[in-house]
């Protein structure tokens, strides 16, 4: 919002908390009837969006306080049961053990602009699997590629470093048949891109 209150509440019976937000001009922008709610482990900076003309307008940009400040998987606010599997721009929800503030999860992939070193999307087959995912990369010029798998709480559980690979097409495998069933997320850097695929193992 660019003037007026940042949060009102008019009708004088709801009183909503407000946990791990960024808002403008704190508790202190608050308009209408008046505020009773709890006010816990807020913030009030620039979220320092990277704005238009991205595919996703509201991911936080490097330097962002709100990278890391929302809520964490020890907090007695932390409800995994609402969670989403992703963000909006498609990534994990959660990493390093605490949501990003906002709509998004921080990737700094989308912050720069280097151009892109991939042909094609990476394709990942078949999904759902039950023992072996096979990962295709295709690459237009070399670069260093690595991949990560990581589960719904955000923990790393396999990573793979391919070193530089040279332009042309790939195929490498991820054998899961010591992970339980369910999903997780296929991660692989090429260069400083990043490509998030949900995947689902069955039994």
């Amino acid at each position: 919002m660019t003037s007026g209150n940042q949060v009102r509440i008019d009708d004088g019976d709801s009183q909503p908390d407000f946990y791990y937000c960024d808002i403008e001009g704190g508790q202190a922008e608050f308009g209408g009837a008046g505020f009773y709610g709890d006010y816990l482990y807020n913030i009030d900076e620039d979220p320092i969006f990277m704005g238009e003309p991205s595919d996703h307008p509201f991911m936080i940009t490097e330097g962002s306080a709100c990278i890391d400040a929302g809520t964490s998987d020890t907090s007695q606010w932390y409800s995994p049961q609402y969670l989403p599997e992703t963000c909006l721009a498609g990534n994990p929800r959660i990493y390093n053990g605490r949501i990003d503030i906002g709509a998004c999860e921080y990737d700094p992939v989308m912050s720069v602009g280097e151009p892109a070193v991939l042909n094609h999307p990476v394709t990942v087959y078949p999904n759902p699997f039950r023992e072996n995912l096979l990962i295709s990369i295709n690459l237009e010029r070399s670069a260093d590629v690595k991949m990560q798998v990581y589960n719904t709480s955000g923990s790393l559980i396999a990573s793979y470093e391919y070193g530089n690979m040279q332009a042309g097409s790939y195929l490498q495998t991820w054998n899961a048949s010591a992970f339980p069933e369910g999903i997780y997320y296929c991660r692989v850097q090429i260069g400083i891109q990043t490509v998030t695929k949900k995947i689902i193992k069955m039994r």
